[in-house]
């Protein structure tokens, strides 16, 4: 039944106005089927009553004028089944199951007040929180046309916490006497290991107290092949920012559904596709911006115009790096605040110094932490203070700082994992690989190397004790705002009497460049510092580097950098703060997938006993084919780090067996900007010439009329693109194609991914010296702009291969791997 005559019967029954019935359930976000009417309006007369009290501060008399108490009565009267009555409810109307699934998405006002009657959530408490979720959603429907997702997270809330996936104990009380804006300061002072769980109603209530719309624009919900002009600053933090005042990039979207099949196949929403048609910049006449050459920029405007096809790659603007003399003006400032707040004569009356000064300690603080340990400023102003390491919470993921140790406790990203592990997943690595069990905490704790015990005393004596609170803040939060624009002016102040160019990114920025400089990874850097885009956030998914590596590294670099500022600031070396590490951190991080050598071994080792007894046991040819295709496919997986595609193997034509080398396409768009090469070492081509001559010998083995023999056989004669150089043999002589799915099948309990070789390729070469240029060149890890072997790239073929096939041959006897002949021996 539509929704049109539901209503129409209603009214009819219920004797109210059809046009005021219409705006109840047009209010409500209502479905044509009415699903659940009477338990909809069961809750939402209950969220009026509670309501009441709050309505004339939180939205007038918004509510009055929508919803009448007495039409809700009638409705529910007639809802109720009765003898001899004309009227019969649909089923679904009365239907009080509390189940919402199929509304969700499309009505989530209407899904939210889906709440059983004896569900226990349904105290006063509750109810409050409904009613204000309610009314947000209702009132900022009325005032935008054009919505995010705040309505659709803010439902949601309520949801979880009337099926108890959120517990009931997140809940706060709520005052008759608030404000909307009291209750939005309500939300965001919530315990950190709470505020989660709030936060789609936060983003509800904030946009109704800032009176904001849509806030982002994904293109696949406006119209086929509009066009959206967009504009981004270079930089916020100046006022004369670094590099392009603006830019302003054309989309137009991209809707047919081939371009959506090839995005939700690279793994994007398909909402999320728009290619972008134009680039503009516009500079600034003073742009300081040293040895930007317009032709670089055009060269990137085509690059970016031929390739990117999505809103989800990221293009930052690259800073220019500090040169020693802005270091060292950037080491020297926090002492210069320091002491340009302490009054030069004491003045009766006067112990908070001059306007100017105010906050001067915390911003100096601010800066020192910028400086040495790279975090971004949003991270470091969120940064936790404890006094002994027993303070400390067992699931910490904010900065600290341990004041009786000496020491920084860094927060390590872990990369977004979809897959959970399983049991036999976790036997295989941690048991048969002898790996060491992936950590929880994702944090590493390292010694402090400058006397930042001074600077919080400093802190102290004018501010008082600091972490008093439960949330244990270095900076308290009311002190945010003013603490940026304070930092911000500073360092303005100081650009202009020193003839620098000092923004809080480029000076967090600096530790990043130093611990690139040793390690040669930009992985090593984001772990540590924070920093992250495309490169670093999916290299990291096949990377594990243990605790104690990253302290190293980061003690490694900070030590660098004071050796190389020590000169400029006057400072003889030997008198530098002598700190020392104590606390092991001995738990790896990155990939959740920690491929050790113990565990290829052991697998070499079984394909190749799993080889020898088909040799002896069977008769036929299916099984000795099928254990040297999967040796074989694992061996290339390990080698050139395959991704798990079903196109899983390369042509024959296709290898140069002079060089080695090899292009493959195993995640790439249609203008093969993904392509790679790699290298198949002498010892890989020798297995592949005796594979050949293995299947020479099976011919002969198998009758003609079988699928298996033309298959072969037209494999030896005459190759083509459509016949694949490894396969497997069903029991009936069928070809079955190599996906990752038959290559599993061969091997028994085996439940861990088919591209564990990219899991194992990327932290043994690093862990070998080689360069991570390479290794990422190798594994295809680059962003649009960066392809190693485009028409602007240096690198060459012959080069990268010279440099990275000692180490896969290392890695190669580390393994065992070695050439098995199946029947060419035969």
């Amino acid at each position: 039944m539509s929704e049109a005559n539901s209503i129409s019967r209603l009214a009819l029954e219920t004797q109210i106005d059809e046009q005021r019935l219409k705006l109840l359930f047009d209010t409500l976000h209502a479905p044509a089927s009415l699903t659940r009417l009477r338990l909809v309006l069961f809750n939402l007369k209950a969220a009026l009553q509670v309501g009441q009290a709050l309505r004339s501060f939180l939205f007038g008399s918004l509510d009055a004028e929508i919803f009448s108490i007495d039409d809700i009565d009638r409705l529910l009267i007639v809802l109720e089944p009765r003898e001899n009555s004309g009227f019969t409810p649909d089923s679904q109307w009365i239907d009080e199951s509390a189940e919402s699934r199929g509304i969700i998405k499309e009505h989530p006002e209407w899904a939210m007040l889906i709440i059983g009657r004896s569900n226990p959530i349904r105290q006063q408490n509750y109810i409050k929180h409904l009613y204000i979720v309610l009314f947000c959603a209702i009132l900022q429907r009325k005032r935008h046309d054009n919505l995010g997702s705040e309505i659709d997270v803010g439902c949601l809330v309520m949801r979880k916490l009337a099926t108890g996936k959120t517990p009931a104990s997140y809940l706060f009380e709520v005052s008759d006497s608030w404000s909307l804006y009291d209750y939005l300061q309500a939300l965001k002072a919530l315990p950190e290991e709470v505020f989660p769980s709030w936060s789609g109603v936060e983003l509800l209530v904030r946009k109704i107290d800032e009176k904001l719309g849509k806030t982002r624009f994904v293109s696949g919900r406006k119209a086929e092949g509009s066009v959206v002009e967009r504009v981004e600053r270079g930089d916020v933090d100046d006022p004369n920012p670094e590099g392009p005042v603006s830019e302003l990039h054309i989309y137009q979207s991209q809707t047919d559904p081939e371009t959506k099949n090839r995005a939700r196949a690279s793994g994007l929403h398909p909402a999320e596709v728009e290619d972008l048609r134009a680039v503009g910049v516009r500079y600034s006449s003073v742009s300081p911006t040293a040895n930007f050459d317009l032709r670089d920029h055009a060269r990137r405007q085509s690059s970016q115009i031929q390739h990117l096809s999505s809103l989800n790659q990221r293009l930052p603007f690259r800073y220019q790096q500090l040169t020693k003399t802005e270091l060292a003006v950037v080491a020297a400032l926090p002492m210069e605040l320091i002491q340009s707040a302490r009054p030069k004569k004491t003045v009766e009356g006067d112990t908070n110094g001059s306007v100017e000064s105010q906050y001067n300690e915390y911003v100096a603080g601010l800066i020192q932490l910028l400086l040495w340990l790279g975090r971004p400023l949003k991270q470091l102003l969120g940064m936790r203070i404890y006094r002994q390491l027993d303070e400390l919470p067992k699931a910490v993921e904010a900065l600290a700082y341990v004041l009786e140790d000496d020491v920084f406790v860094l927060p390590i990203r872990s990369p977004e994992w979809k897959r959970k592990l399983s049991e036999n997943d976790r036997y295989l690595l941690e048991h048969i690989g002898g790996a060491s069990q992936a950590s929880s905490e994702h944090r590493i704790m390292v010694s402090s190397p400058i006397r930042f015990r001074r600077m919080i005393q400093f802190i102290e004596e004018k501010y008082g004790e600091l972490g008093t609170g439960r949330a244990r803040y270095l900076f308290p939060p009311r002190l945010h705002g003013a603490l940026e624009v304070r930092l911000s002016t500073e360092l303005s102040k100081c650009n202009r009497q020193k003839d620098v160019r000092l923004t809080p990114l480029r000076i967090s920025q600096a530790l990043f460049d130093e611990i690139t400089m040793f390690s040669t990874d930009w992985v090593d850097a984001s772990l540590l510092t924070g920093h992250v885009f495309t490169i670093t956030e999916v290299a990291s998914h096949y990377y594990t580097i243990s605790g104690d590596d990253l302290e190293v590294l980061y003690h490694a670099a900070v030590d660098s950098l004071r050796n190389r500022l020590a000169p400029y600031l006057g400072l003889d070396i030997r008198s530098l703060y002598d700190f020392e590490q104590t606390l092991p951190n001995e738990a790896d991080h990155g990939s959740k997938l920690n491929v050790t050598p113990q565990l290829v071994k052991t697998l070499v080792q079984h394909f190749k006993h799993e080889l020898a007894m088909a040799k002896r046991r069977e008769p036929g040819v299916t099984a000795v084919h099928n254990a040297l295709t999967t040796y074989i496919s694992f061996w290339v997986l390990f080698c050139t780090g395959y991704r798990a595609v079903n196109d899983l193997i390369f042509r024959i034509q296709e290898i140069d067996w002079a060089s080695g080398l090899l292009v493959i396409s195993d995640k790439d768009d249609d203008y093969q900007s993904s392509s790679r090469i790699v290298w198949l070492p002498p010892k890989l081509l020798q297995q592949i010439d005796l594979y050949m001559k293995h299947l020479e010998v099976m011919q002969t083995k198998l009758l003609s009329s079988t699928q298996a023999w033309h298959h072969v056989h037209q494999l030896l004669r005459e190759p083509t693109e459509d016949i694949p150089l490894l396969f497997f043999i069903r029991e009936d002589n069928a070809i079955q194609r190599l996906t990752p799915e038959s290559l599993r099948e061969q091997i028994e309990e085996y439940t861990l991914p088919i591209n564990i070789g990219r899991h194992y390729l990327r932290p043994r070469l690093r862990a070998l010296g080689c360069h991570a240029e390479y290794v990422n060149a190798y594994l295809g890890h680059w962003q649009i702009g960066q392809e190693p072997f485009g028409r602007y790239s240096s690198m060459s073929p012959l080069e990268m291969f010279s440099q990275i096939s000692p180490f896969l041959e290392n890695l190669r006897l580390e393994a065992g791997w070695t050439p098995q002949s199946g029947f060419a021996s035969a």
